[in-house]
């Protein structure tokens, strides 16, 4: 049967007003992406179905002449990425001045390099698809949120602007309002991310540790922490969160360690498999809006608060015109 389009439509669609310069408009690939009135946005018509056989049809209705189109989506599997670029390919035949597209969650991040021989490197893959649609005259850009890799912005080809928004400050300053407290540790979930962790840390000044891991025969097992949590708060700061497995083993050894509580930022939350396992040992989540995953998470579980990263970003955007 044909897909729901509640989970991949492209089905909003936002005016941005003139004050900001040329006319812009602002689509929405999927619903997870909240509309803050702060911007003034209001709500226009676009035709999105899908065939009996499952394939998208997709109509824009108004007319973007002239215009500069921010498209909005998360490419969290193969079909959104589809959507994408056929959209953006039919925005600039139908006339757009400029194209910007701002993706929250790359959905292939952690596929930037070829593990084992004959292995497809995705996050390459589809680099190349958005770096091949078709330009607008007034150019083509794409804005990644707290990509995996930060390398991964190089992946882009031919002369479509890249951008990368680094979110974690608008996610650790939710987290600093809620404990009000300058006594918890900031904890990097693996070496891999303890540099970005010691950046957010010294804006802080707050004490930094890394969960050191050990493997055997394939499996990555949690060891220690290399710092005292004993008597404190710890934040684990992650960029995604999938199934919680690993992280809901650092959250074991920090209490076992003597921390008070512990919580678990992140900017993406995908929430695949037994994604509830995180609540054994973790107390409570703090993650982006980013995908539709993660707001439907939040709204059944109290212990799980979304920060809307995409509408601060959005100012940014067309603040300086990007």
């Amino acid at each position: 049967g044909a897909i729901p389009s509640s989970e991949y439509a492209l089905n909003l669609i936002f005016n941005v007003p003139k004050a900001y310069g040329p006319e812009k408009l602002l689509y929405k690939l999927n619903p997870c992406i909240q509309t803050n009135t702060e911007l003034n946005i209001d709500r226009l018509d676009l035709d999105i179905g899908y065939h009996a056989d499952g394939q998208s049809r997709i109509r824009i209705k108004n007319d973007v002449r002239g215009s500069h189109v921010v498209l909005i989506g998360s490419t969290m599997n193969d079909m959104c990425m589809m959507q994408m670029f056929a959209t953006s390919c039919a925005l600039v035949g139908y006339g757009v001045e400029k194209l910007s597209l701002v993706i929250p969650y790359f959905g292939n991040a952690t596929q930037e390099r070829a593990i084992e021989f004959g292995e497809v490197v995705f996050a390459k893959t589809d680099s190349r698809i958005l770096s091949n649609i078709p330009h607008a005259p007034g150019g083509n850009s794409v804005i990644f949120v707290d990509l995996h890799v930060p390398s991964i912005i190089h992946y882009s080809e031919g002369s479509i602007q890249r951008f990368e928004y680094h979110a974690s400050k608008i996610i650790m300053d939710y987290v600093d309002m809620v404990l009000n407290t300058s006594n918890y540790v900031l904890i990097s979930p693996d070496a891999g991310r303890l540099k970005i962790i010691e950046k957010i840390a010294d804006k802080r000044n707050l004490d930094v540790g890394v969960i050191l891991k050990s493997r055997s025969d394939g499996d990555v097992q949690t060891v220690a922490s290399s710092v005292n949590v004993n008597g404190r708060i710890a934040v684990i700061n992650d960029d995604i969160f999938r199934s919680g497995g690993t992280m809901n083993n650092a959250a074991k050894l920090l209490k076992e360690s003597g921390a008070i509580s512990v919580i678990y930022a992140c900017s993406h939350g995908v929430f695949t498999g037994d994604s509830n396992k995180w609540t054994e040992n973790c107390d409570a989540m703090v993650v982006g809006n980013t995908t539709l995953n993660a707001v439907n998470a939040a709204n059944n579980n109290e212990h799980i608060v979304t920060v809307d990263l995409i509408c601060p970003l959005i100012e940014q955007l067309l603040h300086y015109q990007v």
